[in-house]
């Protein structure tokens, strides 16, 4: 990429830019505090890439919009859009009705279910790295965790197109309330 192709980069697209050239950053033996925080990176990717997708779905798309997708994403929290992550790993059925009723054919799309898992297992990577001084990380784990977000995200269907993945972008946002109910 050129400098000004990185200006006009997505974040999530920057954040992973970033988590791998830390992770591969040193040639022998990689820092602890740049494997550390590749993996960071990769969480916050994916966790900027959802952000974006779910006030992109519900504030609207567009300049017009910028501010109130802005707006929208600074409301959304950490710990409810795990929690809302494991509910949709737990399938279909086991989801509050209200949020069956916005999915007409009762599956969830493949890459929903993907966005989930990854989401869930990095957000504990990144607890591990963020916070677990007794652990140490390999570059490779690093590196894994880099590619399964580049993954994730090309396997993401279209809100516009999939019940699923909208549905998902809602409770990411309002998880706990959903529950509630």
């Amino acid at each position: 990429m050129t400098g000004i192709d990185v200006l006009r980069a997505a974040l999530h697209d920057q954040l992973l830019d970033q988590a791998l050239h830390l992770a591969v950053k040193a040639p022998h033996r990689p820092l602890q505090a740049s494997v550390r925080r590749s993996i960071s990176a990769s969480y916050y990717a994916l966790f900027h890439f959802l952000v974006r997708e779910s006030a992109g779905a519900h504030a609207g798309q567009g300049r017009r919009w910028r501010a109130h997708r802005d707006l929208l994403g600074r409301t959304f929290k950490h710990g409810e859009m795990a929690e809302a992550s494991k509910a949709f790993l737990r399938g279909w059925a086991r989801l509050p009705l209200g949020v069956q009723r916005t999915i007409p054919d009762s599956r969830l799309h493949p890459g929903v279910v993907q966005v989930a898992d990854t989401f869930v297992k990095l957000q504990e990577a990144r607890h591990a790295a963020d916070y677990d001084t007794a652990c140490r990380f390999a570059r490779e784990t690093a590196v894994s965790h880099a590619r399964s977000v580049r993954t994730a995200i090309r396997a993401w269907p279209s809100p516009a197109k999939e019940p699923s993945a909208r549905a998902y972008l809602a409770c990411l946002l309002c998880w706990l309330r959903v529950v509630a109910r």
